[in-house]
């Protein structure tokens, strides 16, 4: 009898990318490369948790940052060396939505800026805020940067895993300039489950 032909190995593809603008020459570009730069390449197996926090590491001088803008936990805008990663917080966040993977952790920030999807953004702060993901997919993840003067991009290299339908309300319940908007995404598995998540969240005022 002829040998049963053998199951054809999966391939790797982009199955998510996210982009988001920078302005050309601002000091905080500086520090949104280098977390790029520090994350790219790194791998998530299945099953493990992988913390942007950690994956970017200790925002220091030593390390190539520098100070630039932040929005304490008062809204107030400080100095800090680092300031402005944030950013990879929502560009990460939005790759890991649209592949379909497990987001434990995240946390929007108190003042909305349009050049973020609303509702679906993320602020990062050391030892305090962070994006977390598992990858509750079988196939390992590869986290691929790129960037250039005018923008930075996430991708997740890996087996096409599952299939996203994301939405995000209209903003409602004014108070001034405070609004609540929500988003969600519902997942579709290879095995034709699904799962729903829903996310609610109020901005004090638009940045």
């Amino acid at each position: 009898e002829p040998e049963p032909e053998p199951e054809p190995e999966p391939v790797e593809e982009i199955v998510a990318s996210f982009t988001t603008p920078l302005v050309p020459g601002q000091d905080r570009n500086v520090n949104i490369h280098l977390a790029a730069d520090y994350i790219d390449g790194h791998v998530v197996e299945p099953g493990a948790s992988y913390s942007l926090n950690h994956g970017i590491g200790p925002r220091t001088r030593a390390r190539g940052f520098v100070e630039n803008g932040y929005i304490d936990a008062d809204g107030e805008l400080i100095s800090v060396v680092g300031g402005g990663v944030s950013q990879m917080g929502t560009t990460f966040l939005n790759v890991a939505w649209f592949a379909g993977i497990q987001i434990d952790e995240f946390r929007q920030h108190t003042i909305y800026f349009e050049r973020y999807p609303m509702c679906r953004e993320a602020t990062l702060a050391w030892d305090l805020l962070d994006v977390v993901i598992t990858n509750d997919s079988p196939h390992p993840i590869t986290i691929i940067t790129d960037h250039s003067s005018e923008s930075v991009t996430v991708s997740f290299v890996s087996v096409p895993w599952a299939e996203v339908d994301s939405w995000t309300g209209s903003p409602y319940n004014w108070i001034g300039e405070s609004f609540r908007v929500d988003c969600g995404r519902t997942i579709t598995y290879p095995d034709g489950t699904t799962s729903s998540e829903s996310y609610s969240w109020r901005y004090d005022e638009t940045g």
